[in-house]
């Protein structure tokens, strides 16, 4: 399967070769990789399992690749979607430890210092390193300038460019998720130590009201109604090249999403620019984080733990420079959406040859057979 899903949400996983170099790259190629359910298989013990709101995947990766998640599959849900990552126990956005999946708006004041922002969600206290906790952990680094959230929206974002390359660099710039197996590449190394895990973690937040229906826009002589399609894994990513990687063919789309921006229910906010921001991922060393937020919303969703000794450790680094908009200001307030996640997806990944181990086991239901296996059944 391609679709790791959860009450009607998804996530997809690529894992196309990392770009090299210096220079700031475009969006790495399509290059869609195979998931499995964890409760399917023999996984390894500690691996998180699914429930009734939560859904457990795993894949394969290999060193040298450059991971992407793409979320594009939600644009034709019937509410705006917010989603909260956390990638080896670190959200990409903020560059803080994750133990709860929730979501958190940085607007007046600096989240760990409870310090009021200069121009830019410029944080003077952490510019000049003042110790400080964020849930539980000590700070010995920080950013001096904040992202707006710690969470993509289909509220902000453009349509059908919902999707995560890296680790927060600026406004317009990410450092690429770059697999490694170099333990000291891995960012969350740095930032939490052992504490990290080796899975990547989702949530899904709703609007509390459905999006506004879709307008009809006049096209030359006549009209037709904007909308997302179901051809989203089909249409074509702005500035990817697509030229048969990995094997997979695109169609261009006809379609877009239209909103009348009047019929939004948000609250507006001025514009932020943040440019040439340090972030935390520009220093060797990170340490751990917590603090009371005042813009939190969210349920308190456990990381979950992994034993080291069972697979080989794989890390996220941070490669080269791509160009993207990872978090887009979100205008309108936390209470615009649902205070629990409507669903939250684990992906476990480990080396393919371990990936292949474990499928080599056959699924657990083909194993453990029916209580019918031993009844004479059928009707010749």
């Amino acid at each position: 399967m391609r679709d790791m899903e959860i009450n009607g949400l998804t996530a997809r996983v690529h894992l196309p070769d990392a770009p090299k170099g210096d220079g700031v790259h475009q969006l790495p190629p399509y290059c869609l990789q195979d998931v499995w359910k964890v409760d399917d298989y023999n996984c390894p013990t500690n691996w998180m399992h699914g429930s009734g709101n939560t859904s457990s995947y795993f894949f394969g990766i290999e060193p040298g690749k450059h991971m992407w998640l793409d979320f594009n599959g939600n644009w034709s849900h019937s509410h705006h979607v917010a989603i909260v990552m956390s990638i080896q126990g670190v959200c990409p956005i903020n560059g803080m430890p994750t133990k709860f999946l929730r979501m958190e708006q940085y607007r007046e004041k600096c989240p760990i210092h409870d310090h009021p922002f200069g121009a830019d969600r410029f944080c003077q206290k952490c510019a000049d390193k003042v110790p400080a906790k964020y849930q539980g952990f000590d700070i010995e680094h920080f950013p001096t300038k904040w992202a707006p959230q710690n969470y993509m929206t289909t509220v902000s974002h453009d349509p059908r460019k919902l999707w995560a390359d890296g680790w927060y660099k600026d406004a317009d710039e990410v450092l690429g998720f770059l697999i490694t197996e170099e333990t000291m590449r891995g960012v969350a190394t740095h930032i939490v130590g052992e504490d990290r895990v080796f899975a990547i973690g989702i949530a899904f937040f709703l609007s509390k009201e459905p999006k506004p229906k879709p307008i009809t826009l006049p096209v030359g002589d006549g009209t037709f109604t904007a909308s997302a399609s179901d051809e989203h894994y089909k249409t074509p990513y702005p500035h990817y090249k697509m030229s048969g990687i990995c094997g997979q063919s695109v169609k261009s789309s006809k379609y877009i999403t239209g909103v009348a921006p009047s019929s939004l229910n948000c609250e507006k906010s001025p514009s932020v620019s943040v440019l040439h921001s340090r972030s935390p991922f520009d220093e060797a060393t990170l340490g751990n984080f917590t603090s009371d937020q005042s813009e939190v919303v969210g349920a308190n969703i456990d990381i979950v733990e992994y034993d080291d000794s069972v697979m080989t450790k794989i890390e996220v680094g941070a490669g080269a420079r791509i160009r993207q908009d990872l978090c887009k200001l979100d205008p309108s307030s936390l209470d615009f959406y649902q205070p629990k996640p409507a669903g939250v997806i684990y992906a476990s990944y480990c080396l393919k040859s371990e990936r292949d181990r474990i499928l080599a086991t056959g699924k657990i239901k083909e194993r453990v057979g029916s209580f019918l296996d031993q009844i004479p059944t059928g009707n010749q």
